[in-house]
């Protein structure tokens, strides 16, 4: 029979004190076996320590006093038994512990001299099975983890995605932290970032999809650095998937990138044509329809609005968004505040903007009278609204001297124009179709300018 090496010594003194902690019904056996561990000494807790870290944890929650053995072990551990060990830490509950715990684990691995190879490796690890633990955690423990482990090592590729994750779980003046480490990681790059989201994006993991949602909210990236497609992949899984579990952060996303999309080339843009295919679901879905309605519909005029100022954007969409807008209007009790509605038309003015310096004959009336069923579709949105009585006699008097009045000396200007250049060009048909446009447009005004005055009497 072969003689017992220390190492055996040590294999039986880690599994007995193992078994002790595990222990629940004897408690005064696990007192004794935190006592006997805390009377290791280093060498014995670097061979077998980490081995304990994970009965350790629910003693360590209720009882202070052992988080100094605790962080000792963590001390003095190899960092891949550390790895194996935080995996099994975090199965309990780390609630009221969580701080004694990450910041050990994080000073450990900070401080440590391993190569990069074997860090990425560990990092992944980590990563791979705190993920699944976001969403149950308390918001407390989600931020000790980023503080430990995701804002120290940001940089690393082995944490893009869990710093995705956690993104969505810390609160906001958290989550503004760690956005502000990534931008100031020369290491970090968005492209890489959603690149990887794309092809992670495909499981529709909902976390991961409203960090990216997050990071694009944010202002963090640059656009110009960012293949278009890769942006486009990442998007078109990530979008649907934002508002149907997190309503606001989608539409904010939308609004955020509705100003790059429109300066892309349409037809080369799988994000554009996302984003703009989901505006209607982001403002008729039922998700966004359990919001307030003031807020509901606030958000979605910022989007519209957003959309419609854009030189480039499709006004054809545009007109289609704000058609949309009004029928949830019209069949829902929904308040939309009055200076959104007068920012919403002033950007509709803005985009029909004949300009009557351009010659006869050139493109200008051909532009304009392609806004005019967006012009169609506005009025009827403030129709809808003063016939809910939600804009008041002050607002009303505005509404019709700052844009209703101004819109209808445009048009009379438009009918004028159009009136001359059918004579010259004798395309009667193009003369009729427009005349028809342009006075039924005019009848929209007149009647909206209508609802507008009764308010105000």
């Amino acid at each position: 029979m072969r003689p017992e090496s220390d190492e055996d010594v040590l294999d039986a003194l880690a599994s007995d004190l193992r078994d002790a902690l595990l222990d629940t019904e004897h408690q005064q056996g696990a007192a004794n076996a935190l006592d006997r561990v805390a009377a290791c000494t280093d060498g014995q807790l670097a061979y077998f320590g980490w081995q304990l870290l994970g009965p350790m944890t629910p003693h360590v929650a209720v009882h202070d006093s052992h988080q100094a053995t605790f962080a000792r072990i963590v001390s003095v551990s190899d960092p891949r038994e550390l790895s194996l060990a935080l995996c099994e830490v975090i199965d309990h509950d780390i609630t009221h512990c969580a701080a004694a715990v990450f910041q050990s684990f994080g000073k450990a691995f900070t401080t440590s001299r391993m190569s990069p190879t074997r860090l990425h490796k560990l990092l992944t690890h980590i990563g791979a099975a705190v993920r699944p633990k976001l969403a149950s955690w308390e918001t407390s423990v989600a931020v000790e983890f980023a503080s430990s482990f995701v804002l120290p090592f940001v940089e690393n590729d082995a944490m893009t995605e869990t710093a995705l994750h956690v993104l969505h779980y810390l609160p906001p003046e958290r989550r503004d932290l760690l956005l502000a480490a990534m931008r100031s990681s020369p290491a970090f790059s968005v492209a890489k970032t959603l690149s990887y989201a794309a092809r992670r994006n495909g499981a529709h993991e909902g976390a991961l999809c409203c960090g990216v949602a997050h990071l694009l909210c944010s202002g963090s990236h640059d656009f110009d650095a960012v293949d278009r497609d890769t942006i486009g992949a990442a998007m078109v899984y990530s979008v649907p998937k934002v508002l149907s579990i997190a309503g606001r952060l989608g539409l904010d996303l939308i609004a955020a990138l509705t100003p790059h999309l429109c300066d892309w080339d349409a037809p080369r843009e799988p994000l554009r044509e996302a984003v703009l295919s989901v505006l209607t679901f982001t403002i008729t879905s039922s998700n966004i329809r359990t919001m307030l309605g003031s807020v509901r519909a606030g958000l979605a005029a910022d989007v519209l609005i957003g959309l419609i100022q854009s030189d480039s954007s499709d006004v054809h969409i545009a007109s289609l968004a704000v058609r949309s807008l009004k029928d949830q209007i019209a069949t829902r009790p929904t308040v939309m505040p009055t200076e959104r509605v007068l920012v919403l038309l002033q950007a509709t003015m803005a985009k029909f903007k004949p300009d009557f310096t351009e010659p006869v004959g050139s493109s200008m009336t051909t532009s304009a009278l392609r806004c005019l069923d967006l012009l169609s579709s506005s009025l009827n949105l403030v129709m809808f609204l003063a016939i809910r009585r939600s804009i008041d006699a002050e607002d009303a008097r505005r509404l019709k001297a700052q844009t209703i009045a101004p819109m209808q000396q445009q048009l009379s200007r438009l009918l004028t124009r159009v009136e001359v250049e059918g004579r010259l060009s004798g395309d009667e048909e193009r003369l009729h179709s427009a005349r028809m446009q342009i006075r039924l447009v005019d009848s929209v005004a007149d009647r909206t300018a209508t609802l507008l005055d009764q308010l105000t009497s």
